[in-house]
């Protein structure tokens, strides 16, 4: 009698033991699940905007290309227009205020794009887009000079990042060749595309914001 009610008093003393366990068990259960989902939340919201980041990047950089090819192409088209229009007869000897007006155009005015400048065959300044009377400043020792001389591939030339004689301001310049009626050297034109564009190019990817 005694062995039986000891038993019955085990078991009722295992009983809200076993319910206690599988309750914390379970609470256990739904902590982790709660747990399992908010990391997937947070895994799926960092590649959601990682995926963001590079759309957006992307688009950045499609755009700063655009631009600066566009910028390159209309400064290219100001010196072809220079290169065409020294072919005029007598461009050397009408009224300067109006030659500037023939040889330049205003995209050469533009902004980031530095002046043009049309060299002779010995190097030196004949006309400047700013200056109706320019000095006769030397240039034959630039490099694009020397690859025009030399008789480097025709079209436009980009050439190596300067240093401009008038201010010191870097420049990365872009050049055509001038060739006489019989084909031989006649000089250069020559402008260039200010550095400082590239540089607000790059403070504008420092102000993209990212994501760690």
């Amino acid at each position: 009698m005694f062995q039986s009610d000891f038993a019955d008093d085990h078991r009722d003393v295992r009983a809200p033991r076993r319910a206690a366990n599988r309750l914390i068990a379970a609470l256990l259960v739904v902590v982790l699940c709660f747990c399992a989902i908010c990391v997937k939340f947070l895994i799926d919201s960092r590649n959601s905007a990682w995926r963001g980041a590079r759309e957006t990047t992307a688009s950045l950089v499609a755009a700063i290309e655009l631009d600066t090819l566009l910028n390159i192409e209309s400064f290219d088209l100001s010196l072809q227009a220079v290169v065409d229009n020294l072919k005029l007869p007598g461009i050397d000897r009408i009224d300067p205020d109006l030659r500037q007006l023939v040889l330049f155009d205003r995209s050469a005015t533009a902004r980031h794009l530095q002046a043009i400048f049309v060299l002779d065959e010995t190097g030196h300044v004949r006309f400047d887009s700013r200056k109706v009377d320019p000095k006769p400043i030397n240039r034959a020792d630039r490099d694009y000079f020397q690859f025009h001389a030399k008789g480097g591939e025709p079209g436009l030339h980009v050439g190596r990042p300067i240093a401009t004689h008038v201010t010191g301001q870097p420049v990365l310049p872009l050049s055509r060749r001038l060739s006489h009626p019989d084909g031989s050297f006649a000089g250069v034109v020559v402008g260039g595309l200010r550095l400082s564009y590239f540089r607000n190019c790059s403070r504008i990817f420092r102000s993209v914001p990212t994501t760690t």
